[in-house]
């Protein structure tokens, strides 16, 4: 079964090199979209290339207008620019980009004496809603509470790679005063306002897509997160493999928990730091 049946869509803010206003691009790659946040300053080739791995492998397209270089690309870049990207067809045998047996750690860049957390498995709460293409939806992913990776609250018992999805119009009676979509659903769930005891993530599904942005828990300062909203590729990466193998086929209704050692294929190595500096930085073991 491919990947839902749905685009998933990460957003980025860019600002060129010399620009001094911020601008929004597009990256369309296979069925993603990707929004990026980027300071003053900064090379939109040098950021395109951390997130691409490679930039001359590939066929661009912007705004409708194919280009042929990548030194023609870096003079297309301008606001909402919408940037499609596919790989040249080569020939070969299919590659294996990393080993199993592998799980994520969550190490806190600012304070190295915060415990390192691991996420071992994934597992929908049984609390969630139903896939529904139709429906717009939240979600979160548990990483730690009070520094604990396994914890009750408001008689719910967690463990790290716990997550929640609810269908937005389900919870849309909880006011939050930390965000009308994250901050209500943590609220609903947890009975009370989250804090900087909470270590997760948030996500949505809108409008058919997925997006990846949370102000409410992607951009908190808790040591572990570096005040942009947009998750870290090792964490989308976990969350598409959680609703590819659990979620949107209803298979966690029988087995809500899979172990992360069983993901197939992940581009990263042990050691590798993210593409960009992006929060929080999880490292395999």
């Amino acid at each position: 079964m491919s990947f839902i049946t749905l685009n998933t869509v990460l957003e980025f803010v860019h600002c060129p090199v010399h620009s001094k206003m911020s601008m929004t691009i597009i990256l369309c790659k296979e069925d993603e979209e990707h929004i990026l946040t980027i300071d003053p300053g900064e090379n939109p080739i040098d950021i395109l290339t951390k997130i691409l791995g490679t930039m001359h492998n590939c066929n661009f397209t912007v705004n409708g207008k194919k280009v042929s270089t990548v030194n023609d690309l870096s003079k297309e870049v301008r606001d909402n620019a919408r940037i499609e990207v596919s790989p040249y067809a080569t020939r070969g045998a299919p590659v294996s980009l990393c080993p199993r047996n592998l799980i994520f750690e969550l190490k806190s860049q600012k304070n190295p004496s915060r415990p390192i957390i691991k996420i071992e498995t994934v597992h929908i709460s049984c609390s969630s809603d139903s896939y529904d293409a139709n429906e717009n939806m939240a979600g979160l992913i548990v990483y730690s509470f009070d520094n604990e990776p396994m914890f009750e609250l408001n008689g719910h018992r967690c463990r790290t790679g716990y997550i929640l999805i609810k269908a937005t119009k389900n919870i849309e009676q909880v006011k939050s005063n930390q965000g009308i979509v994250h901050g209500s659903l943590f609220k609903w769930f947890f009975g009370i306002e989250p804090d900087n005891r909470f270590i997760g993530a948030g996500f949505a599904l809108h409008e058919g897509k997925l997006k990846f942005n949370s102000g409410t828990f992607n951009a908190t300062d808790d040591d572990y997160h570096d005040g942009s909203k947009m998750m870290s590729e090792h964490e989308t990466y976990l969350i598409k493999y959680a609703l590819k193998e659990l979620f949107v086929n209803d298979k966690w209704k029988q087995i809500r928990t899979l172990s992360v050692k069983t993901i197939g294929i992940n581009p990263y190595y042990p050691g590798d730091s993210l593409p960009i500096q992006n929060h929080p930085k999880p490292t395999m073991n």
